[in-house]
Order: structure tokens, then C-alpha cells, then sequence
């Protein structure tokens, strides 16, 4: 009975060892050889083999292909969250390496079927995955999974719910879980880093009462609700996942009282207004005590908005001050807050980073924005002004203090950004 393996036999040596070839076909349903190095990859893509095997005298000639697959896995789903099987992508390419001499037939006959066991089971693994995987994605419940403060993956449910398309989008536009999560003091988020509140959630040390959790929707959105969720979670054993499974409990009568804040963003900049900043500052610097972490703010302004609004009108402003919004919104983290402050004069508050890194960010973006083009044909003027939070201090002198380097900026003659530097005590 024929192996059901699709083999590719690559032979680059000058002298094409047919026994080998014979050997291998005869014992599996399909077999392709290649004789010239420049098309190994070509027929890789092509037959999508289970598996390579090589025949070389010189092993710099061509790469060799390592399964580093483990053979016991503590759990299925592992695979899964970890995106193994995405990586398999339904073949296992197992390859090995050879001398002339050292050929023999049997030995080579018992290694190649314990190879094609090895194969075949693996392919049912990933069969299992798919099914795994498609039970996983339609669970109308939302899950996720992390690996301690990362999240490793989404659910289909979720990733509707909070406006996504594919868990590849959130991890490319850098989110982080607590990016939909109402920090209230009814939460069980309460404000912490998600590093902290996956830390409470596996030691168990929470309350009933607290394993309620409001998930917000989309940022993109100009308002959002706030929803109550069940949350339920267990681990897997002999790893570092944590799967978190969210219950939906809107129609319950014991949070039909919640109060729902809808923050509104700017139609023309879509950045958040001071409102907004002043109450996250406030959550940044008793954070930042709290873990005795830096926080810095960076106060800078757009110096060509007016002469832009003289020469072109308002609808042509209006474009060129979005985009400066979106292109400083999309260079910074999304820990980051980018707020609207007043008339063509904004803020950026950046936790976990002292005044040096901050500082490193707005030359970033000040080089940015004087040096690339804008829908107008030209760029633009900035100034920045940059400070770092000392610990007890008032939270409008922290404001001040950027505003104030902001201001030494805008007076100097080259208007060079300027940082206050003082001193850190913990």
C-alpha cells in the first residue's frame, strides 16, 4: 500500500542516484525530483510537499529545512493560539541530509517510513486545528487568549465587536486589550496596566463581584458604548495562556444604572478635546505614582494653519490639518494619548517614558512634519515643547511646565524643541 505523501526528492550531485528515486517511489502516491538548485523553491511552491528530502556533497549549496515542530503538546489548542497551524499551512516539510557513502537501503527504508508516520500524524493534528480553529471563531461569545500581558488571539465575535476585520489588523495597528476596556471604578480593570489585571485574574484574588468587565467598542468610532461583560477565563496547563471568555450582560437589571459616557471627537481632527485629556491625565500620573513610573507630555502646536486658511480657504485647511492629525496619530503608540488642546495647539501624553524618549519622539515628529509634503503641495511649521511629570506635583504645573518649554521653543530663533528636565523622586 502506497504512503499517501507527496515527496519531492532534490539531487543536485553530479551523478543522479535513481535507486533512491526508485526507492521513494515505490512507496509513495506522488514523487517529484529536482536536479538544479535554482529551482528548489519553485517546485517547493509548486507541490507543496510533505516531505524533502536532500542529497547533496555540499550543504552550504542549498538550505536545509528543519521541522521544529515538538512531538507532545501539553494541549491542542496551543498550537492554535500560538498560530502554529498557520504556520504548518497544512504540510509538514521535514527534511534530511545525507552522504553517498553512508547510504544504505534498509537503514534508509526504516528511517523514511518513521519519517511518513511522523508526517501523517502531523496532518491530522492539522486537520484537528481546522476544526478547532473554526469552533473557536464561531463561538458568539467574545474570547481572547493571552500569553501574559500579549494577547495571542481573537475570536470572530470580538474582533466584530470592537470593529476589527482580522486579529492580523490588531496587532499591526499595535492595540492592546485594554484599549476596549472602560476602566470605571465598577471595572475590573479599575485603571490598571493589563500586565497587573492578568496577574490578579490568574492568582484568583478577585471577588464574585468583580468578574464583571465593560468593553467598549471601536476608537475609530466618534461615540461609543460601554457593555457589561461576564468574564470567565481558564489556563492551559503547562503554559503560559490564558483563555478569557466574555458573557454578555446587557439586559440585566443590575447594571442597567451604569452610566454610559459618550466622548465625542473633533469632526475635523477626530482627536479627542481637552475634556477628555485632563481626565486620562489625571489616570496617567496616579498610574504613574502608583507604579513609579515616567510619564511625559508633549505640548506642541500647527504654525501654518492660518497662512494655509489665508492662501487656500477653509475647506483646504480643514484637509491639511486632518492630516496632520492622522500622520502624528499613526507615529506614535497606541498608549499614547493625542489630544486636541485649543486652537491649532495640541498634546501628547506618553506614559512609560521619561523626558530623554519623549524628546526622542517629538524630534521624530517634528522631522516628520517640516520635511514631508501635505495635499497642499507643501509641509508645515511645528513647534513642540517637552517635560516629564515630578512625582506629588500638581497636575495643571506638569501642564505648565510643557506649555512653558513649548513657549521657549516658539520664541527661539531657531526653534529648536525644547525639553524642562527636573529632578525624579519616587
Amino acid at each position: 500500500m502506497l504512503l499517501p505523501l507527496k515527496v519531492l526528492y532534490i539531487d543536485v550531485t553530479r551523478t543522479f542516484n535513481t535507486q533512491i528515486f526508485n526507492l521513494v517511489k515505490s512507496n509513495v502516491e506522488f514523487l517529484e525530483a529536482c536536479t538544479k538548485s535554482e529551482d528548489i523553491f519553485s517546485k517547493i511552491s509548486e507541490t507543496r510537499p510533505d516531505l524533502v528530502i536532500f542529497r547533496s556533497k555540499n550543504s552550504s549549496e542549498i538550505p536545509i529545512f528543519i521541522n521544529k515542530i515538538k512531538k507532545d503538546f501539553p494541549d491542542i489548542f496551543i498550537l492554535l493560539i500560538l498560530g502554529k497551524g498557520v504556520t504548518l499551512k497544512f504540510c509538514s516539510c521535514i527534511s534530511f541530509y545525507y552522504i553517498d557513502e553512508h547510504f544504505n537501503q534498509l537503514t534508509f527504508l526504516d528511517y523514511f517510513l518513521g519519517l511518513a508516520k511522523e508526517i501523517n500524524e502531523k496532518k491530522i493534528l492539522i486537520s484537528d486545528l481546522n476544526f478547532y480553529k473554526g469552533v473557536c471563531f464561531g463561538i458568539p461569545d467574545l474570547l481572547f487568549v493571552c500569553q501574559y500581558d500579549e494577547i495571542v488571539f481573537m475570536n470572530q465575535s470580538l474582533l466584530n465587536y470592537i470593529g476589527l476585520s482580522s486579529f492580523e489588523e490588531f496587532s499591526k495597528r499595535n492595540f492592546d486589550i485594554y484599549d476596549f476596556l472602560y476602566p470605571d471604578k465598577k471595572s475590573l480593570y479599575k485603571g490598571e496596566g493589563l500586565k497587573e489585571w492578568l496577574i490578579k485574574v490568574k492568582d484568583k484574588n478577585f471577588k464574585k463581584d468583580e468578574s464583571v468587565v465593560f468593553l467598549k467598542n471601536s476608537p475609530f468610532l466618534k461615540e461609543f458604548s460601554v457593555e457589561p461583560f461576564w468574564l470567565d477565563f481558564s489556563e492551559i496547563k503547562d503554559s503560559d495562556l490564558v483563555i478569557f471568555s466574555l458573557f454578555k450582560m446587557s439586559n440585566l437589571d443590575k447594571y442597567k444604572g451604569f452610566k454610559i459616557v459618550k466622548r465625542a471627537r473633533n469632526p475635523i481632527t477626530n482627536l479627542y478635546d481637552k475634556k477628555v485629556f485632563y481626565e486620562e491625565l489625571k489616570k496617567e500620573i496616579q498610574r504613574a505614582l502608583r507604579y513609579k513610573r515616567p510619564l511625559s507630555l508633549i505640548y506642541l502646536s500647527n504654525d501654518s494653519y492660518n497662512s494655509i486658511y489665508s492662501k487656500y480657504g477653509k475647506e483646504i485647511a480643514h484637509k491639511v490639518l486632518r492630516e496632520f492629525c492622522n500622520r502624528i496619530n499613526d507615529s506614535i503608540r497606541s498608549l499614547d494619548l493625542f489630544c486636541s488642546f485649543s486652537k491649532n495647539r495640541f498634546v501628547i501624553l506618553c506614559p512609560e517614558t521619561d523626558v530623554f524618549a519623549a524628546l526622542f519622539v517629538a524630534k521624530r515628529i517634528k522631522t516628520m512634519i517640516t520635511t514631508q509634503t501635505f495635499s497642499h503641495g507643501e509641509n508645515l511649521e511645528c513647534t513642540l515643547g517637552v517635560t516629564q511629570y515630578q512625582p506629588q506635583e500638581d497636575e495643571n504645573i506638569f501642564l505648565q511646565r510643557a506649555i512653558e518649554a513649548w513657549d521657549k521653543s516658539k520664541k527661539s530663533p531657531t526653534k529648536n524643541i525644547e525639553a524642562i528636565l527636573v529632578p525624579i523622586n519616587f
